[in-house]
């Protein structure tokens, strides 16, 4: 299975669940095919505020369905998605989306949303947020760019193939 035919796989199953359960104990499930609306809704939301392939999404927010759900939707517009890790500090967040290439930061209420290119987890992004001067990567095989200490314990970025993501997911298919 291609990542491009991933939406189409997991939207059709009305009964299997995607849970989330929280260090507080709150718990969150909904099916996958409830999880796939929610993707193509946020897809819909991030071509409105200019999102286009190639632009790249920051997300700096703990893990969720939200998180899944904006991942999805990256993977459906054809954005990169790029994972910053919790601890990042963000007190400037217009100087952070600019240092960092990105069209628009999905953060947590740690970080201020006082730009238009912030978006809460649960948020939806203003029509148009996306500034026509956001860069856009030309690499058709990147996925996703993300932040890993490995065993070094010095954090280093990583880009992540569409490629090897098919790899991995072709591998856990066959294993189930």
């Amino acid at each position: 299975m291609s990542l491009s035919r991933l939406n189409d796989r997991y939207g059709a199953h009305d009964t299997a669940r995607v849970v989330e359960i929280k260090v507080t104990g709150e718990r969150r499930d909904i099916t996958q095919s409830e999880l796939h609306g929610l993707a193509a809704r946020h897809a819909e939301q991030l071509t409105a505020a200019g999102v286009r392939r190639g632009h790249v999404l920051g997300i700096r927010a703990g893990n969720s369905i939200d998180w899944l759900v904006w991942d999805l939707a990256a993977l459906a517009v054809g954005a990169l998605l790029k994972a910053f890790p919790d601890a990042t500090e963000i007190p400037d967040p217009e100087k952070f989306v600019a240092e960092h290439g990105l069209a628009l930061l999905i953060a947590d209420d740690s970080v201020p949303a006082t730009v238009p290119t912030v978006v809460r987890p649960d948020g939806v992004p203003a029509a148009g947020a996306v500034p026509p001067t956001a860069e856009v990567t030309d690499r058709p095989d990147l996925h996703s760019l993300v932040y890993s200490s490995g065993t070094s314990g010095r954090l280093k970025g990583l880009e992540i193939s569409a490629a090897g993501t098919t790899y991995v997911i072709n591998r856990f298919i066959d294993g189930f």
